[in-house]
């Protein structure tokens, strides 16, 4: 179980480097949208977390991995939205930073919850030492 946490850990974050990579180039590097990615992300973990449903760790991680391929897409097309050469305004930036970073967010709480409620308090406190590691 270490290793699947571990692994849940280089994942998220590289998983983030390219996600906030991407949300930054298509908001030309303003500092505004990599704050906003990183508590979108944030916030859809958290929602994530209350997922009602338990389930074995390796099902949210396959859904995390799946999710992340996804948000990179959305941040890809995202562009296509955005008019060529025009600096986005502040509701713009709110808005995709928080849609872009939902799929990975929401899939990453699913698999922190199930990761520490399918056992011990031992394992809900190794989950967060072998995540970070």
């Amino acid at each position: 179980m270490a290793m699947i946490f571990a692994a849940f850990g280089a994942f998220t974050l590289i998983a983030q480097v390219f996600v906030l990579r991407e949300i930054s180039f298509r908001f030309l590097g303003h500092e505004l949208s990599l704050g906003l990615a990183l508590s979108g992300w944030m916030f859809w973990s958290g929602i994530g977390s209350f997922h009602s449903r338990a389930a074995r760790p390796p099902y949210p991680l396959a859904a995390f991995v799946c999710a992340t391929a996804v948000s990179l897409l959305l941040a890809r097309a995202a562009a296509r939205a955005l008019a060529p050469g025009v600096v986005p305004g502040l509701f713009s930036i709110i808005c995709f930073s928080a849609a872009l970073t939902a799929p990975a967010g929401l899939a990453a709480g699913w698999f922190a919850a199930s990761a520490m409620g399918s056992g011990s308090d031992r394992d809900s406190v190794s989950f967060y030492i072998f995540e970070a590691f």
